[in-house]
């Protein structure tokens, strides 16, 4: 557990990303213009925290913290602060190879997601999310999707094959705007990989 996920400093609530099909409703399907909706900070993730009031009325807690995953709110290993919820990428070794996003709760790694990138023939595959069993379902893992999006939001984008149950649930909750389970690696990817670009 983050030290600190209770007590003086707030406690983890879901998240979001900011603009990803937000429609002016909490994360449990309240209209805020009607329900109503509050503002504070939270210390915990140094983040903005929205209160639902409808959600409280309905004996829920109802909080959630929108995360800004732009590109310019991505930091190197080197730069990122050791403290709130950053967003940390890791480069490839290599031109279209492996890179990765990590979430961080302070030094605590939550979640991440790996994805190939080429600028050449601007193509993009999420090749796998793995979320802290304990931080599933908090909205960390389309966060991270969100995030690898905004690194090349105009490449044609894919995913490798979505296998199994759990999967299936998490990718049927982030309903991505790019097709599921039909990995488009280019040339550049293929290489870097160590694979033939016939896939062998």
């Amino acid at each position: 557990m983050v030290s600190g996920s209770q007590g003086e400093f707030g406690s983890v609530v879901p998240v979001r990303p900011i603009g990803w099909r937000v429609d002016g409703r909490c994360p449990w399907g309240h209209d805020l213009g009607i329900g109503g909706c509050t503002t504070t900070y939270s210390h915990l993730y140094a983040l903005h925290e929205s209160f639902c009031e409808a959600c409280s009325v309905a004996g829920r807690r109802g909080a959630w913290a929108e995360v800004d995953v732009g590109r310019e709110q991505q930091f190197t290993s080197e730069t990122a602060p050791h403290n709130g919820l950053v967003l940390v990428a890791v480069p490839p070794a290599q031109l279209a190879g492996l890179g990765r996003i990590e979430i961080r709760l302070g030094r605590t790694v939550l979640g991440d997601i790996d994805l190939c990138l080429c600028r050449v023939e601007q193509r993009a595959v999420l090749e796998q999310v793995r979320v802290d069993e304990q931080y599933r379902r908090h909205g960390f893992g389309t966060v991270l999707v969100a995030a690898a999006h905004a690194r090349a939001p105009r490449y044609q984008w894919s995913t490798t094959v979505v296998r199994g149950e759990q999967a299936r649930a998490f990718w049927a909750a982030v309903s991505p705007p790019f097709p599921l389970g039909e990995p488009h690696w280019c040339t550049h990817m293929h290489i870097a990989a160590g694979r033939t670009p016939d896939g062998q």
